[in-house]
C-alpha cells in the first residue's frame, strides 16, 4: 500500500468521520473539527502521523471536545504516535474542554502502562 500525504488524506477521507468533507489539506477539518492527524493518531499510525506533520500538520489543532491530536494519540494506544507528537512540538500540559489534562484522560480511558510513561516523560505532564 502507498503511504504518501495523498494516500493518507484518501485514508482519512473513507472514515465516517470525514463522510462528505472534501479532504484539501493536512489542516483542514471536519464536522467535530478534528483534523485528519486527530484521525490517523486514534488510529495509531506511526507513518501516517509523520507524514502529516512533515507536511506542515498542525500538531496542537483543537478538535473535538477542545482535544489536540496528543488526545486521540492516547487513545489510539501507540506511545511511539505520543513521542512523535512531543518531538514535534505537541503540548502535553494542554485540557480538554472538560478540564482534563492528557495525562488525566488517559489514566480515565484506562490506557496502557506504556502510554502513562511516555506522558510521565514529559515535564509539565
Amino acid at each position: 500500500m502507498k503511504n504518501d500525504l495523498s494516500s493518507v488524506l484518501a485514508r482519512c477521507s473513507d472514515t465516517a468521520s470525514w463522510f462528505g468533507i472534501e479532504l484539501n489539506g493536512v489542516n483542514c477539518v471536519n464536522l467535530m473539527d478534528d483534523t485528519p492527524l486527530h484521525t490517523v493518531c486514534s488510529w495509531g499510525d506511526l507513518e501516517s502521523a509523520r507524514i502529516l506533520i512533515d507536511a506542515g500538520a498542525d500538531v496542537n489543532a483543537k478538535g473535538d471536545n477542545g482535544c489536540s491530536p496528543i488526545f486521540n494519540g492516547v487513545i489510539g494506544g501507540n506511545p511511539k504516535v505520543l513521542e512523535l507528537l512531543i518531538r514535534s512540538g505537541a503540548r502535553v500540559n494542554s485540557k480538554n474542554d472538560d478540564g482534563r489534562s492528557v495525562l488525566e484522560y488517559a489514566r480515565n480511558i484506562g490506557s496502557s502502562e506504556d502510554v502513562i510513561n511516555t506522558l510521565l516523560k514529559v515535564k509539565g505532564a
